[in-house]
């Protein structure tokens, strides 16, 4: 039996059964093949028989009102009949979907003899990437671009040619928000971000790309504001945006932000480059005191180009071994006359320049700021420090030193850790010769982070010091979340201790607190005897400063150990008795100032008024009380004259004051209340020495 030859397959049975759309035309655009798939795509409910030799006008009219836009797929049609090139595009219909067309020329002999389009839809894949593309660039929990989206749409604006005239970007970060964080939970930080996402929604136009960056980072990519006009408006409205509370679980919360600008102009100068310039302009908003926008401007960018030199200069520095360690002597003032001892030094670092300058922290102190670079100075600080302190045990030196740590290398995980492996590197270091100074100012402390930080490090041994104390924000705040050994007062209450009462009652309180708390205190920056008296009044017993000596290299210090001593002989002085009710001196002292700062920016109230024009004021107020009371005593000594004198003669200006508001009368009261405040440190230095000399006189017979 000879087998069955199958039937030949006919062009019509192939087109049949392939599942995406097939139309064929000839040379003079005549249909000459049309599947069931074209037709169905176009929701043509005819036989592809009755479509066969119609022209490619008269098909276009049966299939226009499927089209979203007919009027340019016709004029893209008319383009594609007689082209000799292979083409690609996506086709909008009217109810959504979305056709991919492919348009292939059939060519015999260079002619063009016909041409094959072939349609599919791709509506489901579409969707599927859209949808791909929300989840990977999509923040899930404000529906804001995240950073790759972000990223991706400015790539594509720079390139764009919409781009070259110019747009701005925003950058926005949430003042305090760690505060919403750490007291009212997560879950209420996450209610406020979410709200902030529909407020950037709310504000900005239709072509402008809000994201979310970071955890309380929002950017604004913003095509149609390209001036500086522009954008100084749009910092404003974001700003204001804050203004209306944020209500989390019945809480009502108030919030603000920082803004940083920048608009790009023309060619673009690099994506980094650009958010860079915004960030710079943030990082402006911040340190101008938050709640506030920036634009970026050529002064930034001279702080951004000497913040780039000022980090060149350190790495280089650090990798070609040009840092160097000075030391700085903190004296502990005895409470007999056998002098100061010196048992402590602090860690300064230096640089070496390629020209063999020394350069002080403070010319590359941004660059410190550096997470990274800053990080790894510390680490270089902290080996050689350790390495110097084993050494000079050697030599029969028994020395601590304190070191500062940068706060973001503080807070970092892998502090503890290294401090760890240093201190097992140097085994025959005592933990606790070692201190370590965080400043109370820095950036990025975080109060959970460094405080289980200090926990762990002083369960090592260690000691903790709160550098620059008293200039930040939140410094009993910092007493009471830290566990820190001392607390280093900072040079600025030193500095105008002799020229401002408020100073004074500031450095005493400071003192007074950290002894209630039985932490330590240093007052740091002493420069002149006069000073060094005033604070050994006020209780001071540890002082570091020029006054002592200048910070100097490893190698002079066993010399300068030798001669301190006798160079130092004078601070014996400071081990007699105080003045009398130091205490009560300082706050008369204090009020007399504070008085004269009401009265001059005119806040007194009606009591302390009345109380100022009676006739016994001179006598009531706590100056002159006090001034009484030592009158049996040093009534004939000049400086107390003086002192009562120019008391006297404040009390005389501001009776005129109270009066008059008249700048001349305000003048001679500010100077009158100068006077007191010299003349009072003038007396009190001298009983204070006059009485040490007459104690050592004593103790001589």
């Amino acid at each position: 039996m000879s087998p069955i030859t199958p039937a030949p397959l006919s062009t019509d049975d192939v087109l049949r059964h392939i599942p995406s759309g097939v139309l064929v035309f000839d040379a003079v655009g005549q249909v000459t093949h049309i599947n069931p798939a074209c037709l169905e795509l176009f929701r043509l409910r005819l036989h592809p028989a009755e479509l066969i030799g119609q022209g490619w006008r008269r098909f276009f009219e049966q299939i226009a009102p499927q089209f979203a836009d007919a009027e340019a797929e016709l004029a893209r049609v008319k383009s594609l009949i007689h082209q000799d090139s292979p083409d690609a595009a996506e086709i909008a219909l009217r109810d959504g979907r979305l056709l991919l067309r492919h348009y292939v020329p059939i060519v015999h002999r260079r002619d063009i003899v016909g041409a094959v389009w072939q349609l599919q839809d791709v509506s489901a894949i579409k969707e599927q990437q859209r949808q791909l593309e929300f989840l990977t660039e999509r923040d899930p929990l404000t529906g804001l671009l995240n950073r790759r989206g972000f990223d991706r749409r400015l790539t594509l604006l720079e390139r764009h040619p919409l781009g070259q005239h110019g747009f701005t970007l925003a950058l926005l970060d949430l003042d305090d928000f760690k505060r919403v964080n750490d007291t009212l939970g997560h879950a209420a930080g996450d209610a406020v971000l979410a709200e902030v996402g529909n407020r950037l929604k709310a504000l900005v136009r239709l072509t402008d790309m809000p994201a979310r960056i970071g955890g309380d980072e929002f950017a604004i990519l913003m095509p149609e504001c390209r001036t500086e006009e522009q954008a100084v408006a749009v910092g404003d409205r974001l700003r204001h945006m804050m203004d209306a509370p944020f209500t989390v679980d019945g809480v009502e919360l108030r919030l603000a932000c920082s803004v940083g600008l920048a608009v790009q102009r023309g060619s673009s100068q690099g994506q980094c480059a650009l958010f860079q310039r915004a960030d710079l302009a943030l990082y402006d908003a911040k340190q101008a005191g938050r709640n506030r926008f920036k634009l970026f401007s050529q002064r930034l960018k001279h702080q951004y180009d000497t913040l780039n030199q000022q980090r060149d200069l350190l790495r280089q520095a650090l990798d070609q071994g040009r840092l160097e360690l000075y030391y700085q002597p903190i004296l502990t003032l005895s409470d007999d006359a056998s002098g100061p001892m010196v048992r402590k030094f602090e860690v300064l670092l230096r640089l070496r320049d390629a020209h063999g300058q020394l350069r002080r922290a403070e010319e590359f102190e941004s660059a410190l700021a550096d997470p990274q670079l800053g990080t790894d100075v510390d680490r270089y600080v902290l080996d050689t420090a350790l390495r110097q302190m084993r050494d000079w045990q050697r030599q029969g030196l028994d020395l601590r030193l304190a070191v500062n740590i940068s706060p973001h290398h503080f807070s970092h995980p892998d502090f503890v850790p290294t401090v760890r492996s240093l201190l097992q590197t140097y085994p025959q270091i005592a933990p606790q010769r070692l201190s370590l100074e965080i400043t109370e100012h820095g950036p990025a402390l975080s109060l959970r982070v460094v405080s289980a930080t200090i926990l762990e490090l002083r369960r090592m041994g260690l000691s903790i010091s709160l550098d620059d104390f008293g200039t930040g924000n939140a410094s009993l705040a910092h007493l009471q979340q830290f566990d820190v050994s001392v607390v280093k007062i900072d040079r600025s209450f030193v500095r105008e201790l002799l020229r401002d009462g408020v100073d004074m009652s500031l450095s005493y309180g400071m003192l007074r607190l950290a002894q209630m708390l039985g932490i330590g205190a240093i007052a740091e920056g002493v420069e002149t005897r006069a000073q060094c008296r005033a604070l050994s009044l006020l209780g001071f017993r540890h002082l570091q400063g020029y006054l002592f000596a200048q910070p100097m290299p490893a190698d002079d210090v066993p010399g300068w150990l030798v001669q301190a001593p006798e160079q130092l002989a004078w601070l014996r002085d400071l081990s007699g008795p105080m003045i009398a009710d130091a205490e009560r001196a300082v706050q008369a002292l204090v009020t007399h100032r504070m008085r004269a700062r009401k009265l001059l920016s005119r806040t007194l109230d009606a009591a302390e008024a009345q109380e100022l024009r009676h006739p016994d004021a001179l006598q009531r107020c706590d100056l002159g009380r006090w001034l009484t009371a030592h009158a049996a005593q040093w009534g004939q000594a000049a400086q107390y004259q003086r002192l009562v004198q120019a008391h006297q003669r404040f009390h005389q200006c501001m009776t005129a004051a109270l009066d008059q508001n008249d700048t001349a009368l305000d003048l001679q009261l500010s100077q009158a209340s100068e006077e007191v405040h010299a003349a009072f440190w003038e007396w009190i230095l001298f009983e204070s020495a006059h009485s040490a000399q007459a104690a050592a006189g004593g103790e001589g017979k």
